[in-house]
């Protein structure tokens, strides 16, 4: 049977106080790496937080411009019906009738045009300032990772 060694014994030649230096600094080594690891993890989160804060700031101005735009369309659309329904109280002929419908139907026609010409820009404004972050983002990040 051979004999047992200890795991613990050092190989012959070997200084043990050399030996636990190394080991002793190679821990202190690990530990700074896992410190600077940790503060850069700690600055990329609260970087990625402000963002999400600051995106989330922008969405809500979106969308209350959007919804004021909406509000005032239908606002536009209720008054331009009521005035044609009091233009309608005053006719006296079908030929009265047929104009004041044609002339509103052309001008409902063309203020819809321009309403959604409107509610368009706003969304694509939208679209752009929300995404506008993560595309930065992921820019930097790839940026990082090419320079790596």
């Amino acid at each position: 049977m051979a004999k047992d060694k200890n795991a613990f014994e050092l190989p012959a030649g070997v200084d043990p106080t050399e030996y636990m230096e190394n080991l002793k600094k190679m821990a202190e080594d690990g530990l700074e790496k896992s410190k600077e690891a940790y503060e850069q993890a700690q600055a990329a989160f609260k970087q990625a937080q402000d963002e999400a804060e600051a995106n989330l700031s922008t969405v809500q101005e979106h969308t209350s411009k959007i919804s004021l735009a909406a509000l005032e369309a239908v606002r536009t659309n209720t008054e331009s019906s009521l005035s044609y329904l009091e233009s309608l109280v005053g006719v006296k002929s079908l030929a009265d009738v047929m104009e004041l419908q044609t002339s509103f139907a052309r001008k409902q026609a063309e203020l819809a045009t321009d309403q959604a010409k409107s509610m368009q820009a706003l969304y694509q404004e939208a679209a752009k300032d929300v995404t506008a972050p993560a595309k930065d983002a992921a820019d930097k990040a790839m940026k990082a990772f090419k320079g790596k």
